[in-house]
Formats: C-alpha cells, sequence, structure tokens
C-alpha cells in the first residue's frame, strides 16, 4: 500500500498561482536541497521549504525537506501539486494558502536608501562595481566586462541614445557564474528601478524590453524564469516591499537572496533610480 503524505502550502506568489490554476501539464525540472523547480506549460515554478525567500515564482510548503524523487509522476489535482512515485504519494495542498502579491504597482525614487543598504553588505558580485575595489575579486574579470558594459551604456542613455543603450546593456544576459548570473539579477532589478520610477513609457523602457525578450536564450531556464517575470512587472517580495523599508531592513531582506543575488538585483535598481534622477537634474 502507497505511503500518502498532506503537505500544506502556507504561502504562493500570485504569478504562480495562476499558472498553476490553468491546470497544464507539469514535470519536474530539477531538484535542489531547498527548492523543487517545476514546469507548467514553459513556466518555471519553484516549490520551496519554509522559510525561503518569495519570489515570482515561489510555492511556499510547511515543510523543512523534500524527499521526492527525480522521476515522480507530478500532476495537479483540486488545488494541490501532487507527485506519485512507486512507494509513495505527496500532496502539496495550496487551497487555503496567502496569495502575496508581486507585481510592482509602486513608485521609490529615494536611491541614496538603496546605496545605503548597499554599502552595508559585504557580499562580492556587482556591489564591487559600484562602491568598492573589484581588481581582488575572483570574479575580476566577469566584473571588468560588466563595468565595461554599465558604463557604455550609462554614456549613451546620458546622449539619449536610448536604441543602443538597450543593446550594450542586455549583453549582460547571461553574465556569470550560478543559477542565476549576476549580469540577469542586475537586469532584474534595472527593470525594478524602470517600474519604480514609473518610466514603463519610456523609450528606454520600450526598447529595453524588446531587446532582453530577443535574448533570453542566453541564460539558463531558471534565470529566464525570473527575467521574464520582470518584464511583465512581478518581482520578489523584498523588491516589492523596498518603498515602506528602512535602510536596515531593506539590508537584511536582500541578505537572504542567494550568494550575491539580492544586491546585484538591488545595484540594478540603485543605477536606474540613480542614473534617471541625475539626468532629471542635469
Amino acid at each position: 500500500m502507497n505511503e500518502n503524505t498532506q503537505i500544506k502550502v502556507s504561502f504562493i506568489a500570485d504569478f504562480a498561482l495562476s499558472a498553476l490554476l490553468n491546470k497544464n501539464q507539469i514535470k519536474i525540472h530539477s531538484i535542489y536541497e531547498k527548492t523543487i523547480n517545476l514546469i507548467t506549460d514553459g513556466q518555471l515554478l519553484a516549490l520551496q521549504k519554509k522559510g525561503s525567500e518569495i519570489s515570482s515564482v515561489s510555492v511556499i510548503a510547511d515543510i523543512q525537506s523534500f524527499d521526492i524523487k527525480s522521476d515522480s509522476l507530478v500532476y495537479i489535482s483540486d488545488k494541490s501539486i501532487v507527485f506519485q512515485d512507486n512507494t509513495k504519494q505527496t500532496v502539496f495542498d495550496f487551497s487555503k494558502s496567502t496569495v502575496i502579491n508581486t507585481h510592482l504597482n509602486q513608485s521609490f525614487c529615494d536611491f541614496e536608501k538603496i546605496r545605503s543598504a548597499i554599502s552595508l553588505s559585504s557580499c562580492l558580485g556587482f556591489r564591487l562595481i559600484f562602491f568598492d575595489d573589484f581588481s581582488l575579486s575572483d570574479d575580476f574579470l566577469v566584473l571588468g566586462v560588466a563595468k565595461n558594459i554599465i558604463d557604455n551604456c550609462t554614456a549613451l542613455l546620458k546622449s539619449e541614445d536610448y536604441e543602443k543603450a538597450c543593446s550594450v546593456i542586455c549583453k549582460l544576459v547571461g553574465l556569470g557564474t550560478g543559477l542565476t548570473p549576476s549580469g540577469d539579477d542586475f537586469l532584474c532589478g534595472v527593470l525594478a528601478g524602470i517600474k519604480f520610477c514609473g518610466l514603463e513609457s519610456h523609450a528606454f523602457s520600450v526598447c529595453l524590453k524588446k531587446v532582453l525578450k530577443d535574448n533570453l536564450s542566453r541564460t539558463n531556464d531558471i534565470s529566464r524564469a525570473f527575467l521574464e517575470c520582470a518584464l511583465y512587472g512581478y518581482f520578489s517580495k523584498s523588491v516589492n516591499s523596498i518603498p515602506s523599508c528602512n535602510t536596515d531592513e531593506i539590508y537584511k531582506n536582500f541578505s537572504l537572496i542567494g550568494h550575491s543575488s539580492g544586491f546585484d538585483t538591488l545595484c540594478g535598481i540603485y543605477y536606474i533610480l540613480k542614473t534617471f534622477n541625475t539626468k532629471k537634474d542635469a
């Protein structure tokens, strides 16, 4: 007789919920210590253990570890994600989950508060480009390439050559290592900064979204999922909470996201807020 385990999904992102309710075919993409990545209709979703950072694709289960085989059958039934193997059935019930709004609709232009939060961090990644000497970093070559791209983009933005600026900054897609390369995290921050500044109809924003969509194949499936969400205005809980947080809270929230991913994203937000505020003052 097969073992049957019922597990409550405590929190679910609105974007993830919408994807699950479509009840399309679903399968396992990859399994990690803290996350089971799923694919449904081409959209990646992240089934995560309790206490994980909530992103736009998160499904947070009330569990501390997973015991799911990679070859398990997966399907959606009665607002539950069901995993079935030869010995057991594991059901993750999202019928009574707290739904987290991850669509960014707020304005925020205090780039100094973002700068202060980033300066509190000692992590590596893109923070070193803006606030430290990256010549001693193991990622020196990657950061050197990234700095040249960002500096060139800045110059083009100042001259209002937005089409070329987009072409340049999109060279960051896939740049770096890990599940979400630093270049992709930075670009997610850039898209969030655009939302915060209310620049969605700006020529740079319109062009950037088009060029990014054309270049998503240059990165991995997991990172591409976050970029796609950002293109539609969906971001992590930490990004959405920035306007209501003080400097210390912003620092703590983004410290929880990956090795340097949180602060790479925060650098992207800082870059847009500072760049376009400076343009207004010029």
